[in-house]
C-alpha cells in the first residue's frame, strides 16, 4: 500500500480521533513522518476502545499498525499506553516480539496521559 492508498483508505473510512475533537485522521498523515505514535492512553471515563481491541484483536490491530508504518515510510512505532493496563501490555510484549519497529511507551495514569502534547514530549 503507498502512502496516498493510505490516505485515501483513512479517508474513506470516516476513521476519525475519539477525542472531543473527532479530528479527521486522514489529516494528521504526513509524508515525512518518522516515527508512529499510537495514543492508547484512553484518558476518558469509560473509553476503553483500544484496550479492548489489544485485548480481543492484538495481531490484526499490530498489522494494522505495520501497514502504517510501511507506507508512512517512518522507522519506527510507538504504543503509548498506560501501565495499569497490564493484560493489555502482556500481550503486546508478547506479539511486538514480530514487530521489532513497535515498542511501547508506558504512561502514568494521570490526566491528561492521553494529551497528544504529552505523548510526543515523551517520545522526542
Amino acid at each position: 500500500m503507498t502512502f496516498d492508498e493510505l490516505v485515501n483508505k483513512v479517508k474513506s473510512c470516516g476513521v476519525a480521533g475519539a477525542g472531543g475533537a473527532g479530528f479527521p485522521s486522514y489529516a494528521k498523515l504526513d509524508k515525512k513522518i518518522d516515527t508512529v505514535i499510537l495514543n492508547c492512553a484512553e484518558c476518558e471515563p469509560y473509553l476503553n476502545t483500544d484496550y479492548s481491541i489489544i485485548l480481543n484483536e492484538c495481531e490484526l490491530f499490530l498489522k494494522g499498525v505495520r501497514y502504517m508504518q510501511i507506507a508512512s515510510g517512518a522507522q519506527k512505532v510507538v504504543i503509548a499506553i498506560k501501565k495499569t493496563k497490564k493484560e493489555a501490555i502482556t500481550i503486546l510484549k508478547e506479539n511486538i516480539i514480530d514487530y521489532p519497529e513497535c515498542e511501547l511507551l508506558l504512561l502514568n495514569d494521570v490526566y491528561p496521559a492521553g494529551y497528544e502534547k504529552y505523548i510526543v514530549q515523551r517520545v522526542i
